[in-house]
């Protein structure tokens, strides 16, 4: 597989992974992030990398930050309506 196209498929998953959080649908956004690791463990490990290319693994990777901030934002709206919805019952 080409840099490019597995930084792509990459950035597909950082989308599922954000997607799926807003679905809270929390078992196959476990195996979504999982896959997310095993892809940047692998870009990370890409062997010969150039200046641009690490460059832009760099900044999807700062990119994931995002991402990330978005699935426990999710999380922490569901606990919130979880707790809510308990008090009011």
């Amino acid at each position: 597989m080409q840099f490019d196209h597995a930084l792509e498929h990459l950035t597909r998953l950082q989308q599922r992974l954000v997607d799926t959080a807003n679905q809270q649908d929390w078992q196959r956004l476990a195996m979504i992030e999982s896959e997310c690791q095993m892809w940047m463990h692998e870009l990370s490990e890409w062997p010969d990398l150039d200046i641009l290319q690490t460059e832009r693994l760099r900044r999807h990777l700062l990119g994931m930050t995002s991402a990330y901030q978005q699935v426990i934002n999710a999380s922490i709206e569901h606990i919130s309506l979880r707790f809510s919805s308990a008090l009011a019952g």
